[in-house]
């Protein structure tokens, strides 16, 4: 293996693992309120995910327990805004409540937040229906960029990073296999 090549796999494979690490820290931040200062123009990528709600008028409202935010697209799937909701970490599920508002319950939750297609807070009301016992909307996929792929999920950002870490796995084995053959001449 040339030295370039080397080099090149040991940067490919630092990328993946910050990437990785990237994803799932900064959606476990995130879900615990610590990135709130984010503006709402600020879209998260999401890729598939389930228990998005379409309103009557074509406007999709997608849930994303991975980061804890709740994200607004219109009819053709293009972001128009997006925020923080008060999940503590868990799975959130959006509930129809209209033209302009809808519900968020979050299995770590006992209230119900009541938002509006702005993002502001409307209502909070305690929750004590089991959060299983809610419909999960429909499954929706979001256009997103491949390279932003590895931190729409957890399952995406784990893949990451541990690819990252085979590669790095590879290239050490690899390299400690060319210094036998090396030391046996």
């Amino acid at each position: 293996m040339t030295r370039n090549s080397r080099w090149a796999g040991l940067v490919v494979a630092c990328v993946l693992i910050a990437t990785g690490l990237i994803g799932g820290y900064g959606a476990t931040a995130s879900t615990l309120g610590g990135l709130d200062w984010l503006p709402r123009s600020f879209e998260w990528p999401v890729g598939t995910v389930d228990g998005a709600l379409t309103l009557p008028n074509g406007t999709h409202v997608v849930p994303h327990s991975f980061s804890g935010r709740v994200q607004i697209y219109d009819r053709t799937l293009k972001f128009v805004r997006g925020w923080h909701v008060r999940n503590h970490g868990g799975s959130i599920k959006v509930l129809d409540r209209g033209t302009d508002r809808f519900d968020v319950v979050s299995n770590r939750t006992t209230n119900r937040y009541t938002y509006l297609l702005t993002g502001d807070l409307v209502g909070s009301t305690p929750d004590t229906r089991d959060f299983d016992t809610y419909l999960n909307g429909e499954r929706i996929t979001i256009p997103t960029a491949p390279w932003l792929l590895t931190i729409s999920s957890a399952s995406a950002s784990c893949f990451t990073f541990f690819s990252g870490m085979a590669l790095l796995g590879f290239l050490r084995w690899r390299q400690r296999r060319e210094e036998r053959s090396l030391s046996e001449v």
